[in-house]
């Protein structure tokens, strides 16, 4: 094999690990910590949203979250004399990571540093907080867990054989 058949290959698999782990993270979000989440009090729900929000901060996280839409951009650009169809899925897919990128950072993360600044918490501040921020942010959570697994699925489409690819 070629060296640029390996860097086109290494491309797509760090692309589908990464949009993987991505959708992973929140579908598992949307389906467990949000539903858990909705059976606590108030006080309780801001504490655990809180602390969250402090430990997300990680290089773990970081590299998944900031580091899909650049893979999939790579595995895109070492594409490029690839089929149309395989753009077209690759292009999509990094469309749809950006979109996610774009949901968190314009909605999810000034909800977060909203919900931040609340102290001392007491139970009347707590619930005002909680129903100011609860369902906008899981409103925009599933937009970006549809997002993310989206992505994911454009990349699987683009690195099937062509024989098993109608669209």
């Amino acid at each position: 094999m070629k060296q640029s058949h390996y860097v086109r290959l290494s491309s797509v698999a760090l692309a589908l690990i990464l949009s993987g782990l991505s959708a992973g993270f929140f579908a598992t979000y949307q389906f467990s910590v949000i539903r858990g989440l909705a059976q606590v009090g108030d006080t309780t729900y801001v504490i655990i949203f809180q602390a969250i929000n402090n430990t997300i901060r990680d290089l773990e996280f970081g590299i998944v979250f900031f580091g899909t839409a650049p893979a999939i951009a790579m595995a895109l650009w070492t594409h490029r004399h690839r089929s149309s169809k395989t753009l077209l899925w690759l292009t999509m897919a990094l469309l749809l990571a950006i979109a996610t990128l774009l949901i968190t950072f314009l909605g999810n993360i000034p909800l977060n540093n909203a919900l931040a600044e609340i102290v001392p918490l007491t139970t009347d501040i707590a619930s005002a907080a909680r129903t100011e921020f609860e369902s906008p942010w899981n409103r925009l959570n599933l937009f970006r867990t549809l997002t993310s697994l989206g992505a994911l699925s454009c990349v699987v489409v683009a690195t099937l054989p062509r024989r098993l690819r109608r669209y």
